[in-house]
């Protein structure tokens, strides 16, 4: 086996080379995250997250969010999500039907 120490850059690249096109160099690299935080904190990392950008608004981000959340429940239903109906006014029936049904359980 040979050793980084014991060989010059040109001769370890070869080695590797050789290993790597033969297929004995596994490059998955397991890293501990303790050293990954000493590394992002040597390197000026802080620990609380950073502030949110100046254009955020929680109000709209709220809103924009129920909306969102909406669309999706109504997506559960296949009909909704596929647009099987090939007529607008079926369609919307097909959504307030859906939008109903939802409503009921919650």
């Amino acid at each position: 086996m040979w050793h980084r120490g014991e060989l010059t850059d040109a001769q370890w690249e070869r080695v590797q080379a050789e290993a790597d096109a033969a297929g004995d160099i596994d490059w998955d690299v397991s890293v501990d995250s303790t050293s990954v935080r000493a590394h992002q904190h040597a390197a000026g990392a802080r620990h609380s997250p950073p502030p949110r950008a100046p254009g955020f608004d929680k109000e709209r981000y709220a809103k924009r969010n129920t909306v969102e959340r909406a669309i999706n429940k109504l997506k559960q239903f296949r009909a909704v999500a596929t647009r099987y109906d090939k007529r607008a006014y079926v369609y919307l029936g097909t959504v307030t039907a859906a939008a109903l049904v939802i409503w009921l359980r919650s």
